[in-house]
């Protein structure tokens, strides 16, 4: 026969009274800040908005395209009517 291991029940503790410290809140330090706060663009950043809009500048000056668009689109009647009424 084994033995089973019995672990000795305990009751639960309920705490009689809890006491709150009041902290007071931090103060801001005098001292200027370690490094220096730099507003200004990124001249990568810069360089990066260039380049997409000499890729992709050419596009905002096409119109709509006539491929298709009639057949899906413009006599389409869910486009015009979307409840399909």
């Amino acid at each position: 026969m084994s033995k089973k291991n019995k672990t000795p029940k305990t009751e639960p503790t309920i705490a009689k009274s809890v006491s709150f410290k009041v902290v007071p809140p931090a103060q801001v330090p005098s001292q200027p800040l370690p490094f220096p706060i730099k507003i200004g663009v990124n001249p990568s950043v810069v360089i990066l908005v260039i380049a997409v809009f000499l890729a992709f500048g050419g596009g905002f000056g096409n119109k709509f395209v006539e491929w298709d668009d009639p057949i899906y689109i413009l006599d389409n009647t869910l486009v015009k009517n979307p409840s399909g009424r």
